[in-house]
């Protein structure tokens, strides 16, 4: 087996002739022991990667922490992220299917507010009434709570997820910037539908 520092990779010497064909044969391709291929070939310790070394050999080297702002970049997408599969919990999932929550709520809420004209009732509203076995009346009623409830829930996991991004922003250390991501994440994970 050989290895290339150039490429950081390891090449079959069975297969140096066409890789020389192809013109894909490392310069500075070196020879290394089984023992060297089996250990810098498989997974890299935790916080590790393999590099070469001063010698042009295979190494494990630290993996050197994220910047910063590269850092809150990447777990303010992450607390977005988090928010959103939450959201799902407490909302079918689906295409449109919170506008369609908004289209049934303000159908329900105009017909509530004509006083519930039984020749006018929204499709929104009888459709679910025929589903669920309610009265018209009773699934408007049903749907106006039910959206209150969903936008109660949005708006607790909007402030959640704000909050844990000026967290993150504000963090003055890598290790305060991931406190406070993986602080937000288990509160986000702890709300549960009623």
């Amino acid at each position: 087996m050989f290895y290339s520092a150039s490429r950081n990779a390891f090449f079959p010497g069975h297969m140096r002739s066409d890789y020389q064909s192809a013109g894909t044969w490392p310069d500075d391709a070196v020879m290394v022991s089984e023992e060297v291929y089996s250990e810098y070939s498989g997974p890299a310790p935790s916080g590790h990667r393999r590099a070469p070394d001063s010698d042009g050999m295979p190494a494990w080297e630290e993996i050197p922490p994220l910047p910063l702002a590269d850092l809150k970049k990447r777990l303010q997408a992450s607390v977005d992220r988090k928010a959103g599969q939450v959201r799902t919990r407490f909302v079918s999932p689906g295409l449109l299917v919170d506008q369609e929550y908004l289209s049934a709520e303000a159908a329900a809420q105009v017909w509530k507010n004509a006083g519930e004209p039984s020749d006018s009732v929204p499709p929104e509203v009888q459709c679910w009434a025929d589903a669920s076995g309610m009265t018209a009346s009773e699934a408007a009623q049903d749907i106006i709570d039910t959206s209150g409830e969903w936008r109660t829930v949005l708006s607790i996991i909007r402030a959640m997820r704000l909050q844990a991004k000026a967290n993150i922003g504000n963090a003055g250390t890598n290790s305060d910037a991931q406190a406070a991501h993986d602080a937000a994440v288990a509160d986000m994970d702890a709300l549960e539908p009623a």
